[in-house]
């Protein structure tokens, strides 16, 4: 007897610190207990199959424009791009880390501009949207869960209130045109929220790289919300955060799908896990 899942989609979202990747994998172990056919992609993974993780993007004059600036490397260019509809994607990240020196540093930062998530937030929402749909079509025909980790909200809000400081309206709309396109995977989210954030986010920057909290603070009060309320250093970044958990609550209110929140605040896996558990036994069609 074979175990399915009434869903093809998990999504796991939240604030840093909440516990997003360790939750994910927790439903990777629970789906591999049971026997479910799934793929796990957490943040940052670079052959993320919806979202564009350090991937740019190029128009098709841009890309005239780019092959002719950088002549000398017209094989290498047109190795490394993906031709769709929309126009020409580079995945300069991941083939800088295979390439090593063979993708010129020079090459390589021309491309790094052209990020998706640097573009405007109409153009990156139109591609975002298109490659959600891509994948929705293809993960329809099989039978594999996806688990998703964080691209569902925290990419869109970063992209609206962080970066362009716009309404919750805005926000709300573009991660609600992503779950349209996924409606029929039967998508189900659970988002971590500990009872602390002040507590949790000190947590990580206590346990990441400097260089991490560096960039994420400078991100975060340089630019969109952090910069028009005129906040700075960690307490500023934390302050930006309470603002962004208040979007992502009223969000979540307002999403018409299967949801659950999560407090995970003791960062106790087992505990975590049966919770999820307890959750995926409504949508399984055999008991666990």
């Amino acid at each position: 007897m074979v175990n399915r899942l009434k869903t093809k989609l998990l999504l796991i979202e939240g604030l840093p610190g909440s516990g997003k990747t360790t939750t994910a994998k927790i439903c990777k172990e629970i789906l591999d207990e049971l026997k479910i056919e799934n793929k796990l992609f957490l943040e940052g993974n670079l052959d993320h199959p919806a979202d564009y993780e350090s991937v740019a993007f190029f128009s098709e004059l841009e890309y005239s424009n780019l092959l002719k600036e950088f002549n000398e490397y017209y094989d290498l260019i047109n190795k490394i791009t993906e031709q769709k509809e929309e126009g020409y994607f580079i995945p300069y990240y991941k083939y800088k880390k295979e390439l090593e020196d063979d993708f010129p540093d020079q090459l390589f930062h021309y491309i790094l501009k052209k990020d998706t998530y640097d573009l405007s937030l109409q153009k990156n929402k139109e591609l975002i949207y298109i490659s959600w749909q891509r994948f929705s079509k293809k993960a329809s025909e099989k039978q594999t869960v996806f688990i998703f980790e964080c691209c569902f909200i925290q990419n869109p809000v970063t992209m609206s209130i962080i970066r362009e400081n716009a309404s919750i309206e805005t926000a709300f709309n573009y991660v609600n045109s992503l779950l349209k396109t996924v409606k029929d995977l039967n998508p189900i989210l659970l988002y971590l929220k500990p009872d602390d954030l002040t507590s949790s986010f000190k947590k990580v920057v206590a346990e990441r790289p400097k260089r991490w909290s560096n960039s994420f603070i400078d991100y975060y009060t340089n630019q969109g919300y952090g910069q028009k309320e005129n906040l700075k250093g960690l307490n500023g970044t934390i302050e930006v955060l309470k603002h962004r958990q208040l979007v992502e609550d009223e969000i979540f209110d307002k999403l018409d799908m299967e949801k659950y929140i999560i407090n995970n605040s003791n960062y106790s896996k087992k505990e975590t896990k049966q919770k999820i558990k307890n959750i995926l036994k409504e949508y399984i069609d055999n008991e666990f």
